[in-house]
Formats: structure tokens, C-alpha cells, sequence
């Protein structure tokens, strides 16, 4: 690790308990898979009932017209029921805490667990927050230029196409107009099937702390956290991993230091 020429791993009780909370959402996002493809066999087979369903109606009204004349009324066929679509029991996690405690590591990891042969019928998206809020602005500004619909349910739509999960490091709010286009996108974003995974430095009711206009989004936001059950995960880890464990002892002098990394 770092051109040292030894290393050793160490265990922390924070981080081993973030990735309990991720392994659960990892377990969730496959059984939701699993639901979702049986899902998909009975809605198609519904589809077919349903169109049988309308053309015996037409007829059936077609009938009923000459048979008033008559006094005689024919029974109504009852209505093939759409089969609700599964949702997920939780649409993300939340993870702060403090520099250096592993967070972004965790979520790395949890994104290559994602990969080829897990299931999951679509890549993960790990971004910086900032870029992604970058590239949102430029699809609402394209959608306006080209008189396309420029909402962020449209975005959401052209995201759910390509991705199951996104996730986000180094999650922060700066201004009310990212505060109420994210609300509003991640709100989308949870209909349309897609979990989300943020880290960050501070917890959720601390966005965009005493910014202006705060009350239009964030609080919005915290309640739209807590309908989808994003489970909020404090990673108070037991000290900052990006200093080797060395020049925590006092040995950076030597060459040959043992660093270590947490897992």
C-alpha cells in the first residue's frame, strides 16, 4: 500500500457496521431483481388479458346496444387487475462521517460488487456529486433548448434507462437551486426503481445548514429520505486511514514503515 514495503489490515468496528448496512442494501437490490423479473412475466401475461379483455367489451357493448332495445341487459366482464409493480423496502443508504474514515472505500467496493455475473440487470453510476449535478443542468438546459419536456422526471426517465443505482461521493448542497432540483430529481429517481448511495461529510439534517431559502428543499428532502427508507449510517471511524499508520507512531522517518488500511 503506498510503496510501503509491508502492510497490514486492520479491523474497525465503524466501518465493519457500514458494510453490514451496504451488504443488506446489496441483498435487497438482488431479491428486488429476482421480484422484478417474475413481476415482468405476469404483467406481459396481464397485457394479453387485458387486450382479449377490451375486444370481448367492444363486443359485448356492441351487443348490450341492440339488446336494450329488447330489455335485455348482458352481464359485464370483470376487468383483468394490473399486478402491482415490487418496490424496493429501501431505496439507499446515507453515509457520514468524518476525513479519511473509509467512506468513499466502502462505496468503491460496494460498486465492483455490482459488477457482471451479481444480477442486477444494469450497471451501477459512481460519480462526484458536483460533476453529476454538472450534467443534470446541461440535460434540463438541453431539454429547454431542443422544447423538449424540461422537468426532472424527464431526467430521471433518461437515467433509469441506463443505470439500477447511482452513487455519490462527497454529497453536499451549496445553493437552493440544486437543493430543490435534487429533491425533486431524487424523488423521481426512487419511481423510477433507482437506489442511490451518498457519502458525505455531515448528517442529513445538516444540508445546506443555514442557507438561504433552506426551508423551500431540505426539508422536503430529509422527509422524502425518510419515506423511502434510505438508511442513514454514521461512519465514525477510530482515526483518519489516509495518514500511514507509521507517522501516527512517530516512525515516518523510516523507509521501510508498515502502513496500515482498514477493511
Amino acid at each position: 500500500l503506498g510503496g510501503s514495503a509491508s502492510a497490514v489490515l486492520e479491523c474497525d468496528a465503524a466501518q465493519a457496521e457500514c458494510a453490514a448496512s451496504l451488504q443488506s442494501l446489496w441483498t435487497e437490490l438482488r431479491e428486488h431483481r429476482i421480484r422484478l423479473t417474475d413481476w415482468e412475466e405476469c404483467h406481459r401475461c396481464w397485457q394479453e388479458a387485458k387486450a382479449k379483455w377490451l375486444v370481448l367489451k367492444e363486443e359485448t357493448d356492441a351487443r348490450q346496444k341492440d339488446e336494450q332495445n329488447d330489455g335485455v341487459e348482458s352481464p359485464c366482464l370483470p376487468e383483468p387487475e394490473e399486478p402491482p409493480m415490487p418496490l424496493l423496502n429501501s431505496y439507499g443508504c446515507y453515509i457520514f462521517g468524518s476525513v479519511g474514515g473509509g467512506k468513499s472505500l466502502l462505496m468503491d467496493l460496494f460498486v465492483e460488487c455490482c459488477g457482471g455475473g451479481t444480477g442486477l440487470d444494469k450497471p451501477v453510476l459512481r460519480v462526484h456529486f458536483h460533476d453529476f449535478m454538472q450534467s443534470v443542468h446541461r440535460e434540463l438546459h438541453r431539454l429547454r433548448l431542443c422544447g423538449g419536456e424540461r422537468t426532472t422526471i424527464s431526467v430521471a426517465r433518461s437515467i433509469a434507462q441506463e443505470v439500477c443505482l447511482l452513487a455519490f461521493d462527497e454529497f453536499q448542497i451549496t445553493n437552493i437551486a440544486d437543493a430543490m432540483i435534487i429533491e425533486s430529481l431524487l424523488d423521481a429517481l426512487f419511481d423510477q426503481g433507482i437506489a442511490v448511495i451518498m457519502t458525505t461529510n455531515r448528517p442529513a439534517q445538516d444540508l445546506y445548514k443555514e442557507g438561504l431559502n433552506r426551508h423551500l428543499a431540505i426539508p422536503q428532502l430529509l422527509a422524502l429520505m425518510e419515506r423511502r427508507h434510505i438508511r442513514q449510517v454514521q461512519l465514525d471511524a477510530a482515526r483518519d486511514f489516509r495518514v500511514p499508520y507509521g507517522e501516527l507512531q512517530g516512525l515516518s522517518g523510516s523507509s521501510s514503515t508498515t502502513h496500515r488500511s482498514s477493511i
